[in-house]
């Protein structure tokens, strides 16, 4: 389980720096749709982050650090007592 979210997080923060590459070249180009895939990129990049933050800092099991941060997930999108963010995955 933990080569598998090592794995995800290396993509995701892959397709992050792909994301924001486009999101250069869409500015350039005037392209207003730009900064928002980036910051989805940015977003599932930083999600899969707290997995390994967890496993490597904070001696989480594998598989409980990604329940653990779908469960921070959930409560920040559906409790109202938590401040939002801009970006909603965030």
């Amino acid at each position: 389980m933990e080569t598998y979210i090592r794995d995800r997080h290396d993509d995701t923060r892959q397709r992050r720096c792909e994301a924001e590459a486009k999101m250069l070249a869409g500015l350039d180009e005037k392209d207003d749709t730009a900064t928002e895939v980036a910051a989805v990129a940015r977003a599932a990049a930083t999600w899969w982050g707290e997995p390994v933050t967890g496993i490597d800092h904070e001696g989480l099991d594998p598989v409980q650090a990604p329940w653990r941060a779908r469960d921070t997930a959930r409560r920040a999108l559906t409790d109202r007592t938590i401040p939002r963010h801009a970006d909603p995955f965030t």
